[in-house]
């Protein structure tokens, strides 16, 4: 699986980007234990945003002119959809990053010395404002806010119906499609709960790639200071590409790295799986019924999504047995929740 410019080195690739850094200011600091924690926190971010909501957003629907006709999406919508698909990640225009950004500022801890010296109630405290950025300023979730804030709720409404329709195709889950059965605010309650639950159980195994992931991005600086030729200047000239180049290499060569990825995949996979069944449990009947029909009959305009999710082919394999995308629910859990003869409360 090909990397994307090493995601968990995000934060030291817009050093890079600027073309010169010097051996000692660079390749040495980022062994420190601020750097090491700074990309730890940008793995950590990166590999659970895959496993919640990345890649089962309709961020790449409006573009599509079938899908805006099916949903009525008006010229002036998409336009607006454009306009502020970044502006969520643009502190200029996001006041609630802004000021995240400038408490980090403020605390200056701009090299190691600074931040050893630091008490620990204030590293944790830096620590937790850098993850909380890294949520604030993923592009996926914020060009589904300007989705959002750009279309009625009735067409808000559709397009959640239409992941559910294709639910079952999809390798992960967006949290907040069931919102189309018009979940009752306890029901949304459980939703937070189901996902923090599943976060603990999957703890170890986020810690165990977010090392491997980390041990990555320092092989690659490791391999980038041992090819670069100093200058006469005592700086050394590398792009994005140089590292794009042997991240790939590294990936391909070290089974360990290929495995990561894979992992991520698949532990994803799991996740979504895990955290359908129970947002299922919590349905009342009338939701139940309202998703199997979804599913079983999607509308027309679902259609154009579920197109493109046959297109992807992608195939898992996760052991015998294993609820695959495409399978329908599975038939034990249907049998047993259409068995109950009792009404399900409304929460």
């Amino acid at each position: 699986m090909k990397t994307n410019l090493l995601a968990t080195v995000s934060c030291l690739v817009l050093l890079a980007v600027t073309g010169f850094v010097t051996s000692q200011d660079f390749f040495q600091q980022r062994k420190s234990p601020l750097e090491q924690e700074r990309v730890k926190i940008s793995a950590r971010a990166n590999i659970r945003s895959n496993w919640h909501d990345s890649g089962v957003n309709i961020n790449g629907l409006p573009h599509d002119p079938d899908f805006r006709a099916q949903l009525g999406i008006s010229d002036q919508q998409y336009q607006q959809i454009q306009a502020t698909s970044h502006d969520f990640t643009d502190p200029a225009k996001n006041p609630e990053l802004k000021k995240v950004m400038e408490e980090i500022d403020a605390m200056r801890f701009t090299d190691n010395s600074v931040f050893e010296s630091a008490d620990e109630e204030t590293k944790r405290k830096y620590f937790d404002l850098l993850e909380k950025e890294h949520e604030m300023s993923n592009l996926g979730r914020s060009i589904t806010k300007a989705i959002e804030d750009s279309l009625t709720p009735e067409q808000n409404k559709k397009a959640k119906e239409v992941l559910l329709a294709g639910m079952l195709k999809m390798s992960s889950t967006s949290s907040n499609m069931f919102e189309a059965l018009d979940l009752t605010e306890t029901q949304k309650q459980q939703m937070v709960e189901i996902k923090q639950q599943l976060d603990s159980e999957f703890a170890e195994r986020l810690e165990n790639l977010t090392n491997v992931k980390v041990k990555m991005s320092n092989h690659v600086w490791d391999e980038l200071e041992k090819q670069l030729a100093k200058q006469s200047d005592g700086r050394y000239s590398f792009s994005t590409d140089d590292i794009q180049a042997i991240s790939d290499r590294l990936t391909k060569e070290y089974p360990e790295y290929r495995k990561a990825d894979e992992d991520i995949a698949i532990y994803g996979k799991q996740f979504s799986e895990q955290f359908k069944t129970k947002m299922f449990d919590v349905l009342t009947d009338e939701q139940w019924i309202r998703l199997q029909k979804l599913i079983d009959n999607p509308p027309e305009y679902a259609k154009t999504f579920l197109n493109q999710l046959k297109e992807m082919k992608k195939v898992w394999a996760l052991g015998p047995g294993s609820w695959k995308p495409g399978d329908p629910v599975p038939e034990e859990y249907r049998q047993q929740r259409n068995r109950d003869s009792f009404p399900r409360p409304v929460n």
